[in-house]
């Protein structure tokens, strides 16, 4: 408790606003929060799918970081790629989400 109080005092020592020290913990809750989130494949082992219990992480770590809950899970599970002249969407496997999760985090 001592440490969280020292560290939010040297946060205004070096002139950070309270604003933007709330910014910085929401930053380091979303960050904490990656490390909660799963993912599952589905029956084929084709293509990755959040489970429904990772399903209240996803939108905590939205809501802190001011994502849009819909374009993050695309951006993860299906992301548009360039294909030639096109830009089509790919399934990713769940390594793949598993890999740019850890990314953030």
């Amino acid at each position: 408790n001592d440490e969280f109080f020292q560290t939010c005092e040297a946060m205004r020592i070096m002139n950070m606003t309270e604003d933007d020290i709330k910014k910085v913990f929401s930053i380091v809750s979303a960050v904490l929060i990656l490390g909660n989130m799963s993912v599952d494949s589905d029956r084929q082992q084709q293509s990755a799918l959040f489970p429904e219990a990772s399903s209240i992480f996803n939108k905590r770590f939205c809501d802190l970081a001011g994502v849009d809950l819909r374009q993050f899970n695309n951006a993860l599970l299906k992301p548009k790629i360039k294909a030639g002249i096109q830009m089509v969407t790919k399934n990713q496997k769940k390594e793949q989400v598993e890999y740019g999760l850890g990314f953030f985090g």
